[in-house]
């Protein structure tokens, strides 16, 4: 996720004081809002991800990553051109 407090969409999240609200890249039209008192959480809920209201109160919330990459594009393509060349040389 990446945190945006200004452009909240998709695999965004954003912190506002003792509330953070997170956009999964699973969902549409909704969003999950933790409020936090100190460091323990206080509520979860599920809000409109556009209003900000909330929908439902829940007791606990599974979070996905927002991609199933766990490197970026650009090292994925290095290591893939490192293998490509190890192959080629095992090859040769």
């Amino acid at each position: 996720y990446e945190r945006n407090d200004l452009d909240f969409s998709r695999n965004k999240f954003r912190l506002r004081g003792d509330t953070l609200e997170i956009y999964p890249a699973y969902w549409s039209g909704r969003a999950i809002r933790v409020e936090f008192f100190g460091d323990e959480i206080d509520r979860i809920s599920e809000i409109n991800a556009v209003s900000g209201v909330a929908e439902r109160f829940v007791e606990h919330v599974a979070i996905y990553p927002a991609s199933h990459y766990v490197a970026s594009k650009e090292k994925l393509q290095r290591a893939m051109l490192e293998i490509q060349r190890e192959c080629d040389d095992q090859v040769a």
